[in-house]
C-alpha cells in the first residue's frame, strides 16, 4: 500500500474518531446524570448536568478541586472504598453522598466511579445521579412506616402477623406486654408451638393450615387462649384478615386481638351471681315480682304463681301489678309506688290481695327501685308475703291478752280490796287497844299493807301490768303517811321523781323500803319539833342504775344505831329488802338530820 493510501486511511480514521468523540460528547452532555473526569483531584471534564445540578457554571467547576463540592468525610470514604475494591476487596460500587450546592444547601446524590485514561493519563470517571426525589419518597415511606409503628405500639389490642409457616413476622408493643416477652424473642418463633396452650395447638394449627391452603373460609372472629411467659393463660378475642401478595397468593394472616380475660371473668362472675340470685328468688318463701316504672309485670317467681293461683307466668307478664290488689287498696298501692320511687324502698305495707279466682288474702309487700349505672330509675322489685295466718294469730293473741288483762285487773282489784279490808280491820282494832306500843305496831302494819294496796290499785288503773310508774306511787304513799303519822306539825315533803319505771317484782320491795324510811322520818325524826322537811329523790343513772335518797332535817338517827347490827325490826326489814330482793346497797349519812341512800340495778 502506498503512502497516499495510508494518509487517506489515517484521515478517515481521524474523521471517524472525531465523529465518535462528538457523538459521545453529545451523549455525555445531554445525559440526565452528571458526569466528570478527574485527574489528580482536578476536574478535567464535566457535563452540563453535573454543573446545573449544584447551580454552578461549567467555567466555575472546570479545573476546580472536585472534592471541594462534597463534604470531605463522605467523599474520602468513597475514594477509600473504591481503592479497596480495586485491591479485590468487596466494597459497594454505588455511594450516597451530599453534593454541596452553590447556595449552600445539600443535594442528596448517588455516585459511582471507576478508573479510565484521559489524554493518555490515568483518571477517574465519575457518574453523579440526583436522588432528591427518591430520598423524599423514602422519607415519606419511612414516615408512613414510623406512623404505622406508632399506631401499632399505641394500639390497645394485640396486632400480630404470621407467615404461611405460622411464624411471627410482626407483633406490636401491646402483644409483647401481654405475652411477657420482648419483641426479639417473639419474631421468627412458631406461634402455635410457643404461644398457645398445648391442649389447643393441634386443632388451631390444622385450621391455620386449611386457611393457608385455601381449603376453608376464614373465621373472622373467634376466641381462644394464649400462653404467657409466666405460664398463665389469657383469653383473646381475635379479628383475622388473610394477607395476599400482588398475584393474589395467600402469604399469611394479620390478626388483632383484645384481651378479654378480665371481661370473661366478670361475665362468669355475673353469670354465677345471676344464677345465685335466680336460685335465691326461686327458693325464697316470699313471692318476687319485677315491674317496669308503670307497674307492668316483667318477671314473677314461682311463689307469685302459687300465691295468686296462676299456673303460668305468661298469664301475668305484661299485666298491671295493681290488678293483683283489691280495689279498695289500689290507691294506697299507687301512693306507695311513688314513695318507693322517691325514697328508694318501702317496707312491710299491708294490702288485701286477689287470687285468680277472685278470692282474697292479706299480704305484706315490700318494694324497692332498681336504678341504672347513671342513677336513673329502671324498674321496681317487690316481695309479697301471705300474712293471713299471722293476722289470725295476732287477732287471737289480742283477744287472749285482752282476756288476761281483764283477769289481772280483777285480781289486782280483789287484792287491793282485800288489803283495804285488812287495813280497815286493823284500824278498827286499833280503836279498841289502849296499849300505845301495840297501837304503834298496828299503825305500822297498816302502812305496810296500804303501801302494797297502792301498788295493786295503780296496776288496776293502768293499761300496762309489766311496770309501775314510781313517781305517782311515791307521792300517793307520802300523802298517806303524812295523814297517818303527822298531826299538829308542819312537815313539808319534797319529791323529785320522774320517768322511773320498775317491774312489779322490784316495785313492791322498793315501795316497802321507802315506806319504812319515810315512816321512820315522820315518827322519829321530828320529836319535840313543830316544823321540818323531808326530801325524797329517785333517779336513773347510766341507763339501768336506780339511785334513791330519803333525807330529813330532823333530830337525826342515834349514833349508836348501826343498820347492819340493829335490833330494829324496821331497819332489818329495809336491809333485807335492799340486799336480798333488790340486790343493792344501802348507806346512812348523819349530817344535819338523817340521809339514807339506796342503789340497785334495774332487773
Amino acid at each position: 500500500m502506498d503512502l497516499e493510501s495510508l494518509k487517506a486511511d489515517n484521515r478517515k480514521l481521524k474523521q471517524r474518531l472525531q465523529e465518535y468523540e462528538e457523538k459521545y460528547r453529545k451523549i455525555i452532555e445531554q445525559a440526565k446524570e452528571g458526569m466528570a473526569v478527574i485527574q489528580e483531584g482536578k476536574i478535567k471534564f464535566i457535563n452540563p448536568r453535573l454543573a446545573a445540578m449544584g447551580g454552578y457554571s461549567l467555567e466555575e467547576m472546570m479545573g476546580a478541586d472536585f472534592n471541594s463540592y462534597f463534604y470531605p468525610h463522605e467523599f474520602y470514604k468513597t475514594v477509600e472504598y473504591y481503592q479497596q475494591r480495586q485491591s479485590d476487596e468487596t466494597r459497594p460500587t454505588l455511594y450516597e453522598l451530599a453534593l454541596m450546592a452553590k447556595d449552600g444547601h445539600k443535594i442528596p446524590v448517588e455516585v459511582s466511579l471507576g478508573f479510565t485514561t484521559y489524554h493518555g493519563r490515568p483518571a477517574e470517571f465519575i457518574v453523579v445521579r440526583d436522588i432528591t426525589d427518591r430520598k423524599l419518597a423514602e422519607e415519606e415511606v419511612q414516615w408512613e412506616r414510623d406512623m404505622a409503628q406508632k399506631y401499632l405500639d399505641i394500639a390497645g389490642v394485640i396486632i400480630i402477623a404470621l407467615n404461611k409457616r405460622g411464624e411471627v413476622t410482626l407483633i406490636n408493643k401491646k402483644g409483647c406486654q401481654i405475652l411477657g416477652w420482648k419483641e426479639k424473642k417473639i419474631i421468627g418463633k412458631n406461634w402455635f408451638d410457643n404461644f398457645l396452650p398445648p391442649q389447643i395447638r393441634g386443632e388451631v394449627r390444622q385450621i391455620f393450615g386449611h386457611l393457608m391452603s385455601g381449603k376453608t373460609e376464614l373465621m373472622k372472629y373467634h376466641n381462644n387462649p394464649i400462653l404467657t411467659r409466666s405460664g398463665r393463660e389469657r383469653i383473646i378475642a381475635w379479628h383475622n384478615t388473610i394477607m395476599t401478595n400482588e398475584s393474589g397468593e395467600i402469604i399469611g394472616i394479620l390478626s388483632s386481638g383484645e384481651d378479654m380475660t378480665e371481661h370473661k371473668k366478670a361475665e362468669d362472675a355475673l353469670r354465677e351471681s345471676e344464677e345465685r340470685y335466680r336460685i335465691l328468688v326461686q327458693t325464697s318463701p316470699d313471692a318476687v315480682t319485677v315491674t317496669d316504672l308503670e307497674g307492668k309485670i316483667t318477671y314473677v317467681s314461682r311463689q307469685v304463681l302459687s300465691l295468686h293461683g296462676f299456673s303460668s307466668e305468661r298469664e301475668l307478664l305484661g299485666k298491671s301489678s295493681f290488678d293483683l290488689i283489691a280495689s279498695e287498696d289500689r290507691a294506697k298501692a299507687m301512693l306507695n309506688l311513688k314513695k318507693t320511687l322517691k325514697e328508694g324502698i318501702v317496707r312491710n305495707e299491708e294490702y288485701n290481695l286477689l287470687k285468680k279466682d277472685g278470692s282474697r288474702f292479706v299480704g305484706e309487700i315490700s318494694s324497692s327501685v332498681i336504678r341504672d349505672k347513671d342513677g336513673h330509675p329502671k324498674m321496681f322489685i317487690g316481695t309479697t308475703r301471705d300474712i293471713t295466718e299471722r293476722k289470725k294469730a295476732e287477732e287471737e293473741l289480742k283477744t287472749s291478752i285482752k282476756e288476761k288483762e281483764l283477769l289481772l285487773q280483777e285480781i289486782h282489784h280483789r287484792v287491793k280490796n282485800n288489803l283495804q279490808i285488812i287495813s280497815s280491820i286493823l284500824d278498827m282494832s286499833n280503836l279498841r287497844i289502849q296499849d300505845s306500843q301495840a297501837r304503834g305496831l298496828i299503825t305500822d302494819a297498816r302502812s305496810i299493807i296500804q303501801t302494797m294496796a297502792f301498788i295493786h290499785s295503780q296496776l288496776y288503773r293502768s293499761e300496762r301490768f309489766d311496770r309501775i310508774e314510781m313517781g305517782k306511787h311515791i307521792r300517793e304513799l307520802i300523802n298517806y303517811l303524812l295523814a297517818l303519822y303527822v298531826r299538829g306539825k308542819e312537815i313539808n315533803a319534797f319529791v323529785d321523781i320522774s320517768g322511773v319505771y320498775l317491774s312489779i317484782t322490784q316495785a313492791i320491795p322498793c315501795a316497802l323500803v321507802l315506806n319504812e324510811l319515810i315512816s321512820n322520818a315522820f315518827k322519829h325524826g321530828f320529836k319535840n319539833r313543830k316544823t321540818g322537811t323531808i326530801e325524797v329523790a329517785m333517779k336513773i343513772h347510766a341507763g339501768d342504775r336506780v339511785f334513791i335518797k330519803v333525807r330529813d332535817n330532823g333530830v337525826g338517827i342515834c349514833d349508836q344505831i348501826d343498820i347492819y347490827s340493829t335490833d330494829s325490826l324496821g331497819l332489818k326489814l329495809v336491809r333485807n329488802l335492799v340486799e336480798k330482793q333488790l340486790k343493792g346497797k344501802i348507806r346512812v349519812v348523819r349530817r344535819k338530820g338523817t340521809e339514807f341512800t339506796v342503789k340497785f340495778s334495774i332487773a
